[in-house]
């Protein structure tokens, strides 16, 4: 058999991909799961797997061939060195895509575990947000109740002005009242006074006028019998008025 070139039987290799790869999905290989997450993650994510998966095959083209490659060298020493030199080839094909696969799986775990810090950020911002939206419905009651109890105490303050406004004015009548009633009361009172005043001095006259009587009958006692009741009489007129003259200061 003719030595073949490596980049030929790479195209080879690849040219039958699509086919070993659906045989190799059968084989029961490992298949990892998309997590839901945000687009940008999910489309991320597929495109390593795809990625994976592609590499996978060419892993086991790659296998497939150095395999062929080998049992032909058994079959053909002549053919060994180019062979070997082609299996070599192979092989660090393999060595690079078992890296690339490396590489792409922990992209894929770095990209998970991206998209569950961002559901957790996510769940975290959602919270947060139901806490707000809690907290301004607390608020909201709040006010709606402290709007309330403004209403209520400006209209229990407005009655209680109104009748502060009533009693005062029911208190203005009863002060003009109570000073009309003084004012008639002080000129009564003068009225009272005054006429007091004349009847001290109706007293003092009939005081004197007494006292001359007394004197004069005094004098005359034991000689004009009838003089002794008119002294009486005078007297009697004195103390009369006398006692209305007391009862006139005290009511002053």
């Amino acid at each position: 058999m003719d030595s073949e070139d490596p980049k030929l039987v790479n195209g080879a290799a690849n040219g039958e991909k699509s086919e070993d790869r659906a045989s190799e999905s059968d084989s029961g290989e490992e298949e990892l799961e998309t997590p839901n997450g945000s687009p940008r993650a999910d489309d991320t994510i597929k495109n390593l797997h795809h990625e994976i998966q592609s590499l996978r095959g060419d892993r086991s083209e790659l296998r497939r061939r150095i395999d062929d490659i080998r049992s032909e060298m058994d079959r053909s020493e002549s053919e060994s060195k180019s062979l070997a030199l082609h299996a070599s080839y192979l092989e660090g094909e393999l060595v690079r895509t078992q890296e690339d696969l490396t590489a792409a799986s922990a992209a894929a775990a770095d990209a998970e575990a991206e998209l569950s810090l961002l559901k957790s950020s996510l769940k975290t911002l959602e919270a947060s947000a139901a806490a707000k939206d809690a907290r301004i419905a607390d608020l909201e009651t709040e006010r709606m109740t402290l709007t309330e109890a403004v209403r209520v105490s400006k209209e229990e303050l407005q009655k209680t002005v109104k009748e502060l406004q009533q009693r005062n004015s029911e208190l203005e009548r009863k002060i003009d009242t109570l000073l009309a009633e003084n004012k008639t009361i002080g000129l009564e009172l003068e009225r009272t006074v005054k006429r007091s005043s004349e009847l001290e001095g109706m007293i003092g006259e009939h005081k004197a006028r007494a006292l001359e009587l007394e004197t004069a009958v005094t004098a005359s006692r034991s000689s004009v019998p009838w003089l002794k009741t008119a002294a009486l009489a005078a007297s009697t007129g004195v103390v009369a008025v006398s006692v209305t003259a007391l009862y006139l200061r005290r009511q002053r």
